[in-house]
């Protein structure tokens, strides 16, 4: 409720929320911070996107940060190799939320994760960026040279050919 009647002055308290013991109470927090579109929030709403979160809760804040769009912060969230989990949600968040703040440049390193999970995220990212094709086969060629194919890297080669494969020129 205090995010449709977009009382800001409801943040700090929204962010407390976020750390009750009730799931309905922290899904509905985030839910507020994102209607109120609460940059302060973002860092909490990360902090409260764990691997274990419930579902709903995941959703909300995700949703939360997608509406509060805050690039910058939510950047340094794609660039944390120590947090998968949050570098997806990053790479969701900005895909989703602000497509033309994410470069190519940001994204082809999370081709070569370490962490399935964030590889796949950034593979689905790539897939519907066809103007990324040059930076995009840079990795491809890189990984086509890999001294042993692991099965990682069999999936990743699966991957951007299923993506860019009927794209002219890539295969050539």
């Amino acid at each position: 409720a205090l995010g449709n009647l977009g009382d800001n002055h409801s943040s700090e308290r929204l962010i407390e929320l976020l750390k009750d013991d009730t799931t309905s109470v922290r899904r509905a927090a985030a839910t507020a911070l994102g209607q109120l579109k609460a940059t302060s929030a973002v860092s909490a709403l990360f902090e409260l996107l764990q691997p274990d979160a419930e579902l709903f809760v995941q959703h909300a804040g995700t949703r939360a940060l997608m509406e509060i769009g805050e690039i910058a912060l939510t950047k340094t969230y794609l660039a944390r190799t120590d947090s998968p989990h949050h570098q997806i949600i990053a790479l969701r968040v900005l895909d989703q939320a602000e497509p033309e703040a994410l470069q190519a440049s940001e994204v082809m390193p999370l081709l070569k994760s370490p962490h399935g999970d964030v590889r796949s995220e950034a593979q689905r990212v790539i897939a519907n960026r066809h103007d990324w094709q040059e930076p995009v086969l840079h990795v491809f060629k890189s990984l086509l040279h890999t001294a042993s194919i692991t099965t990682d890297i069999a999936q990743q080669i699966d991957g951007i050919t299923t993506a860019f494969g009927n794209e002219k020129g890539f295969l050539d």
